[in-house]
């Protein structure tokens, strides 16, 4: 349901059966884009070293 001031949409409401809905399907296609990824060798492996260098990256785009 659109919810509506002055003809302006101010809010979208749905019942919690089609919000779980929404949020099953966007997992699921999630999971698919990710296992697409592996698939295509598009991913790394979460080791403290890989953690750390990611750290440092983020750290130099912070400054």
């Amino acid at each position: 349901m659109l919810v509506t001031k002055k003809n302006r949409p101010v809010a979208v409401t749905m019942s919690i059966q089609d919000a779980e809905a929404l949020l099953q399907m966007q997992t699921e296609i999630g999971i698919s884009m990710g296992m697409a990824d592996i698939g295509a060798g598009r991913f790394s492996e979460f080791t403290p070293k890989y953690a750390s260098d990611l750290a440092a990256r983020f750290k130099t785009l912070l400054k």
